[in-house]
């Protein structure tokens, strides 16, 4: 999954008058979720714990970044109906 940094800005291109208007565009190519992640650092993640486990406590090491999802829209989650 790619996506654009949080300051990134869409641009809006200029209409023609012809056709359909224009969408919004990243001025930048998007890139890897992963290389946003190393790009914050090590220093920007934090150890949590989030239960014990049957030998020794649960934990592991988080980064929490802003990102604007790139190539695909996100659809909310469906829920399922009776019918």
């Amino acid at each position: 999954m790619t996506a654009h940094g949080q300051d990134a800005e869409p641009h809006q291109p200029a209409y023609s008058g012809l056709g359909p208007r224009p969408l919004p565009r990243y001025r930048t190519r998007p890139v890897p979720l992963r290389e946003h992640v190393l790009a914050a650092g090590r220093g920007s993640g934090r150890t949590l714990t989030w239960r014990k486990g049957s030998k020794a406590a649960m934990s592991s090491h988080f980064a929490l970044l802003r990102v604007r999802l790139a190539g695909r829209r996100p659809s909310p989650p469906t829920t399922a109906r009776s019918p």
